[in-house]
């Protein structure tokens, strides 16, 4: 059974986390409703199984480092989608265990989402959305936060289906708020629509492409769309059964 998230801080309002400028963090996107909560697994647990393979010096020295991390808390901090803070979570994680961590369910009919920053030791992480009809899994991204804007631009094509409804989760990494645009294009056409979206400092947007671009989602087919901003910001696709009885979808990275 995943840990129930119990708050080791609550932030005042405003407070502003900074990372090192230098060190590779973990994030991934966490989202829950009435019926839907997102589990997070963390552990070292890749790193343990390689190290009976390795020369017998090389071994030790990677279970030296194992047991090091093990006794330094795994620290996890939620934001909401406006880029607040809002609390975090800590625990010390053993070398061969799985930190199973659950964020609960929404209190009234809401959607709620946001970003998960995990810092201490390096940490094998992956998260799980789970409902009535959906286990969605996915792992978490591994880069520098509080990055300089620079200029992005990514294509992506993703199917059309009648009852898929489709989603893009962006995220950002940057040190300030970024400008993400948009755009959808039927492939081998000109641009049919773009939307901007503002997202603060570690905010994110879950934007439902299907509702956004409704004239582009009507016919079968692979649709293009191009997200183009200040970089850095990350993005997961989401995929929904829209005739389904229950939440039911799927959420991948595009690489």
């Amino acid at each position: 059974m995943p840990d129930v998230a119990v708050r080791t801080k609550v932030y005042p309002k405003g407070r502003r986390i900074v990372y090192e400028k230098k060190a590779l963090v973990e994030f991934c996107p966490w989202i829950r409703t009435e019926s839907l909560e997102t589990h997070v697994l963390i552990s070292d647990l890749a790193h343990s199984l390689g190290v009976p393979f390795g020369p017998a010096e090389a071994a030790a020295g990677q279970l030296r480092r194992l047991e090091r991390w093990a006794s330094m808390e795994r620290i996890v901090d939620q934001y909401a989608a406006d880029g607040t803070l809002l609390a975090s979570y800590a625990r010390k994680v053993a070398p061969d265990e799985i930190w199973r961590l659950s964020l609960g369910k929404a209190s009234q009919p809401s959607l709620e989402y946001g970003l998960l920053v995990f810092r201490g030791p390096y940490t094998l992480n992956h998260f799980q959305i789970v409902g009535p009809g959906t286990f969605a899994t996915c792992h978490s991204r591994r880069f520098l936060l509080d990055e300089a804007a620079s200029d992005y631009s990514r294509g992506v094509t993703l199917p059309v289906r009648a009852g898929v409804q489709l989603s893009l989760f962006l995220m950002n990494r940057g040190a300030g708020p970024n400008q993400v645009r948009v755009l959808s294009q039927r492939c081998g056409t000109r641009v049919a629509r773009a939307v901007t979206v503002t997202l603060p400092r570690l905010g994110s947007k879950l934007l439902c492409l299907s509702r956004t671009f409704p004239s582009a989602a009507e016919a079968e087919g692979s649709l293009l769309y191009h997200v183009e901003g200040q970089a850095p910001f990350d993005f997961y696709t989401l995929m929904e059964n829209s005739r389904a009885a229950e939440e039911t979808f799927s959420i991948q990275h595009i690489k």
